[in-house]
């Protein structure tokens, strides 16, 4: 529970309050002070101004740093919050205060909350803004995320794979058909079990090549023979499939240190911190060297 000041106490107490909203917003040197009173109010050594077209949703106090994230709503005009203020991305992660005044007596006030301006979104002339709690700001990621996976996209210029390269894709057609998400396709010789999971298919023929460049992903792909594979997507085509239909087959990556070594030679490009300790037991917490551990 949060701790109020005992003036503010006493007047909640009354059975007749002055409560108002006082919102203010800074961000670069510039300062916006706002308020839902229907006149401008000295606040703390600040004009606030009235803005009647504001409104700001029930909002409570967490001692915790909950991320509550509430949104208030107002018209873009003169009271500050501006179309020149928005284009020149004065909101956007500023930084704000709201405070419960008593109109009547504005040094009996309440800090409500703070925390950084989130999303905004105009429609037709009305301005909503998200409010995040202080926290906030510490689930934005910096630099590089430590972590066993590789961050690069496959394929791309951090990569360093070329995916058009005639080793990375081919060329099939459906044998069998099974459910509506899985078939048999022939391929050339020399494919492994398991060589495209995780990579996309794209229809050469068929109605499936209505969809375009949109590719379904491959869930598993089994080897029964030195040319026909058992291919498992991970949704259905969007069209019937036919016996008969050509396919392009991509390889994928699972972004793993292991296949990025072995299956594409690429390993000095890894993009991944592949030497963190796994999910063993043993290196889970520091140990004491012993003899015992030696052994």
């Amino acid at each position: 529970m949060q701790n109020l000041d005992v003036s503010w106490n006493a007047h909640l107490a009354l059975n007749v309050t002055q409560i108002c909203h006082c919102l203010k917003i800074e961000k670069g040197g510039i300062s916006l002070y706002l308020t839902d009173h229907d006149r401008p109010l000295l606040f703390l050594e600040h004009d606030y101004v009235p803005d009647d077209n504001l409104h700001i949703a029930p909002a409570k106090f967490y001692r915790n740093l909950l991320d509550d994230k509430f949104e208030i709503l107002t018209a873009i005009g003169d009271n500050g919050l501006s179309y020149d203020l928005i284009e020149a991305d004065h909101l956007q992660d500023a930084q704000f205060y709201l405070y419960q005044v008593n109109w009547g007596k504005p040094d009996e006030y309440n800090l409500l909350k703070i925390g950084v301006v989130g999303n905004i979104y105009i429609e037709e002339a009305q301005l909503k803004i998200a409010l995040h709690g202080i926290a906030k700001p510490l689930e934005k990621r910096h630099n590089r995320l430590l972590q066993e996976k590789c961050d690069a996209q496959f394929g791309g210029n951090r990569c360093n794979i070329d995916t058009g390269l005639a080793i990375y894709r081919k060329l099939g057609q459906i044998s069998l058909l099974k459910t509506t998400h899985s078939f048999e396709i022939e391929l050339p010789a020399g494919v492994d079990s398991g060589y495209f999971d995780g990579g996309s298919i794209e229809w050469q023929s068929g109605e499936n090549t209505n969809i375009g460049a949109e590719k379904l992903r491959i869930m598993r792909q089994f080897k029964l023979s030195d040319s026909i594979h058992s291919i498992i997507l991970q949704r259905a085509a969007k069209y019937p499939i036919a016996l008969e239909d050509e396919l392009k087959l991509t390889v994928g990556c699972d972004k793993s240190f292991e296949t990025c070594r072995d299956r594409f030679a690429n390993g000095a490009e890894f993009r991944g911190f592949d030497q963190m300790p796994g999910k063993a037991f043993k290196f889970t917490y520091p140990q004491r060297i012993s003899p015992e551990n030696l052994v």
